[in-house]
C-alpha cells in the first residue's frame, strides 16, 4: 500500500516538473509580437511597394491587385455600374506594435492555455492566449481575448444604402460603453478587478441618441468569465418605462433596423464556443487600419472611397455555426495577425450562399496604455439585395477610466436623465 501511494506521488511530481519544463522552454523561445513581414519577406514588400504606393486604385487597374483582394471587395470595385463607383489608394506598409502590458501578458502566459474539443479556453489570465496560433479555434480566441486597450467609449453614425435606387437615408446615432472587467492588459486594475465577485469578462452598453423615435432606449449586455454562460443581456424603452431582459437568441436580430446583427459587431461578437473554427490559410490582403478620418462618401453608394490600403499579412478562418437555425450558416474571416482586429468578413446564409460581406477600417490611437488599434468605420453590405449599412466611429476614447457601475441595469434606467 505505502508502494502504491509513494509510486503516485512519484509520477505526480514528475508530471509537474516536465509540465513546468515546456511551460518554461516555451516561454524562453517565445519572441513575441513578431511583424507579419520581416527580413527578406519584408524586403519583397518593400519592392512591391515601390511601383504601388500612391497609386488609386479603382475598376480600371483593380485586376493588377485582385490577388490582395477578398472576393467580394473585388467584385464591388470592378463593377461600379452595379456597386457604384469605389477607389482605394495603397500605401507602405506599417508596423503596429502591441501595447508593452500586452506584450507582458502574452509572454507571461505563454504555453498555458489550451482550448478543448468545444472550443471551451482554459488556463487563461489575459493577453494573447496562442501567441503562435496552430488551429482556427486558437486563432478565433486570439480575437475574442484582445482587449484593445480595456476600456472604449464611441460614438457610432449609421446610414442605409439602396445601392439599386441610389438612395441613402441617416439611420441613427448611438454611443457605446465597452469595458474589461477581466483580462485586462493596460489599465489598472490589471488583470481583473479586485471586487469581480460575479465574475464578469466584460460590460457593454449602447445608448441610441438619434433618430427620435429610437432616442432614450438602452441596452445592456454582461459576459461572464465562465465561457459556458449565456451572457445577460437587457433593454430598457422609455416609453415602457422599464427594463426588460434579452433573450440570447435575439443576438441574429437587425441592429435599429440596419443590415448588421448584434453578433456582427467588430466582426463577431458572440461567443467563441458557439462555433466549429477551421483555419483555411493565410493571405496577404490590401486593408485600412491606418484610415481614420480618410473616407469620401458619395450618396448612394455602396462602399465609401478614399481609404488608405496597407498589405498584410491574415489569418483566414472558416466559422461555422453549431446552430442549425442560427441567421448565418457560416462565416469567412480575415484577421490581422498583428492587430487581431477583423478587416473583412463574408457571411453565408442558412442555405450555404454568399449573403452580406463585412469591412472595418481601423487606425491607431492614443491610449492610456499605449498606441492601440481601433476600429474607425464598418460597412455590412447584403449582397444579394444590393443594400449596405456603413458606419463611422468617432470620437473615439480609449483606455479612459468607466465607472464598473455603469453596467447595471439600475444605470440603464438614469442614463437617460
Amino acid at each position: 500500500m505505502r508502494y502504491k501511494n509513494f509510486k503516485l506521488r512519484f509520477i505526480l511530481i514528475i508530471l509537474f516538473i516536465s509540465n513546468f519544463i515546456i511551460s518554461y522552454c516555451w516561454s524562453a523561445e517565445l519572441k513575441w509580437p513578431n511583424p507579419c513581414y520581416q527580413g527578406q519577406k519584408l524586403e519583397e514588400v518593400r519592392t512591391w511597394e515601390k511601383q504601388w504606393v500612391g497609386k488609386t486604385i479603382d475598376s480600371t487597374n483593380v485586376d493588377q491587385v485582385k490577388e490582395f483582394l477578398p472576393d467580394t471587395y473585388y467584385e464591388r470595385v470592378k463593377n461600379p455600374e452595379k456597386w457604384g463607383t469605389i477607389s482605394f489608394t495603397i500605401v507602405p506598409y506599417q508596423y503596429i506594435k502591441p501595447t508593452d502590458g500586452l506584450i507582458n501578458a502574452t509572454n507571461d502566459g505563454a504555453g498555458k492555455a489550451s482550448v478543448d474539443n468545444n472550443e471551451v479556453l482554459h488556463n487563461w489570465v489575459n493577453g494573447i492566449p496562442f501567441p503562435e496560433p496552430k488551429t482556427g479555434a486558437e486563432i478565433a480566441w486570439n480575437f475574442d481575448c484582445i482587449t484593445h486597450g480595456d476600456t472604449e467609449h464611441i460614438t457610432n453614425r449609421a446610414w442605409l444604402i439602396d445601392g439599386k435606387r441610389k438612395t441613402e437615408r441617416f439611420l441613427g446615432r448611438v454611443k457605446i460603453w465597452r469595458m474589461y472587467f477581466s483580462g485586462r492588459t493596460d489599465v489598472q486594475p490589471i488583470p481583473e478587478f479586485p471586487d469581480n465577485t460575479k465574475g464578469y469578462r466584460r460590460g457593454l452598453v449602447y445608448f441610441f441618441v438619434e433618430p427620435y423615435d429610437m432616442r432614450g432606449i438602452r441596452n445592456l449586455s454582461i459576459r461572464y468569465k465562465d465561457t459556458t454562460k449565456e451572457d445577460d443581456s437587457w433593454a430598457y424603452v422609455p416609453a415602457m418605462r422599464r427594463v426588460r431582459r434579452m433573450s440570447t437568441a435575439q443576438r441574429g436580430d437587425s441592429v435599429g433596423g440596419g443590415d448588421n446583427t448584434w453578433d456582427d459587431t467588430w466582426g463577431w461578437d458572440g461567443h467563441i464556443r458557439r462555433n466549429k473554427y477551421r483555419f483555411l490559410k493565410m493571405q496577404e490582403v490590401l486593408m485600412g487600419r491606418h484610415s481614420d478620418k480618410k473616407l469620401q462618401p458619395t450618396k448612394g453608394n455602396i462602399d465609401h472611397s478614399g481609404t488608405q490600403r496597407e498589405r498584410v499579412n491574415c489569418y483566414v478562418v472558416e466559422f461555422i455555426s453549431k446552430d442549425p437555425d442560427y441567421v448565418y450558416s457560416k462565416r469567412i474571416c480575415w484577421i490581422d495577425s498583428e492587430t487581431w482586429r477583423m478587416p473583412y468578413e463574408d457571411q453565408y446564409d442558412q442555405q450555404g450562399r454568399l449573403w452580406k460581406t463585412t469591412e472595418f477600417t481601423a487606425a491607431p490611437v492614443n491610449a492610456k496604455g499605449g498606441m492601440v488599434t481601433t476600429v474607425f468605420s464598418s460597412n455590412t453590405i447584403d449582397m444579394q439585395r444590393v443594400h449596405a449599412t456603413p458606419a463611422i466611429g468617432y470620437p473615439q476614447f480609449i483606455g479612459e477610466n468607466i465607472p464598473p457601475e455603469t453596467f447595471t441595469t439600475d444605470y440603464l434606467i438614469k442614463l437617460g436623465h
